[in-house]
């Protein structure tokens, strides 16, 4: 396995291995940005699609001046979810 596909598994089991808010949509945009902190690796961000309901990526940067990676979840690779506000009877 290469460095890569490594961290690759270690920033996917990271974010699958706690329960996630859904992030609250944005008015002009389908998706949102949840930038997990101080998870794994300092710049690491999980792209939220509202219309599909569901994680459809994970991004990280190994360092500042790093490209940004990509790690895809499946519909079946999800986290657990915690119950919104509203769900959880939270006014």
């Amino acid at each position: 396995m290469s460095e890569t596909d490594l961290t690759d598994k270690a920033v996917r089991e990271s974010f699958l291995a706690k329960p996630r808010r859904v992030p609250t949509r944005p008015d002009a945009s389908r998706t949102s940005i949840l930038v997990v902190r101080k998870e794994v690796l300092p710049y690491y961000y999980a792209i939220y699609d509202h219309d599909l309901e569901r994680y459809t990526e994970l991004q990280y940067r190994l360092s500042l001046n790093e490209p940004l990676r990509s790690v895809v979840l499946s519909a079946l690779m999800q986290p657990e979810f915690w119950p919104s506000a509203h769900e959880s009877g939270i006014t």
